[in-house]
């Protein structure tokens, strides 16, 4: 299946149409029915794709965030997976750490990985393993709260990383926080020529 594109359309009941854009076909997904819904919360749906390489399989993981602008100790958050297989339904998968995604995700080699902040305004990445449907926090570098406007989260060398690029347009440098195997970043700084930024 050659994945081009993920679409997501939500009516006002929250009720909402996936449709996976590959160059064969399109796949509408089942509305979920969240259990979490509070009277008067900011609420927000956010879609993450993932593919398994090995058993060759796309999964949707859908996070549903009710939270009070005013009270962010009160993040109630619910987690969906569909397997893009005929038949198939939306299984809401437990994992008690409440989180808030500040970026869209990534999927490199079967894990899906995203920017998150916590309800102590604490900054982490959020790991999905999508064969073994579980998930993981990591601590984010300290770093990230001071830069937060800033940043990109992008695949570095088949790796996660947190890009900061304030000092690209000036002078050509960014600094790059690399996730590496045992959960530790590692800092790269790195300088482009005039070349490289056209």
């Amino acid at each position: 299946m050659g994945l081009t594109s993920l679409q997501v359309c939500m009516d006002s009941d929250w009720l909402q149409n996936i449709r996976l854009h590959t160059l064969l076909q399109s796949v509408t997904l089942p509305a979920i029915k969240f259990n979490i819904f509070v009277q008067g919360n900011d609420h927000s749906v956010l879609y993450f794709l993932g593919h398994d390489p090995v058993l060759d399989q796309y999964k949707v993981v859908c996070n549903f965030v009710s939270s009070s602008s005013q009270d962010l100790d009160m993040i109630n958050l619910e987690h969906w997976v569909f397997v893009l297989e005929v038949g198939d339904s939306w299984k809401r998968i437990e994992f008690d750490q409440p989180h808030i995604s500040t970026r869209p995700g990534l999927c490199i080699g079967g894990v899906i990985y995203y920017l998150a902040f916590t309800s102590m305004f604490e900054d982490i990445v959020v790991s999905f393993d999508v064969r073994s449907e579980e998930f993981n926090i990591i601590q984010a570098p300290l770093v990230v709260s001071a830069y937060v406007g800033s940043l990109g989260f992008i695949e570095y060398g088949g790796k996660p990383a947190i890009f900061y690029h304030t000092s690209l347009k000036e002078n050509g440098l960014v600094d790059l926080w690399v996730l590496e195997n045992a959960g530790n970043w590692s800092r790269k700084a790195l300088s482009l020529q005039p070349s490289q930024l056209l």
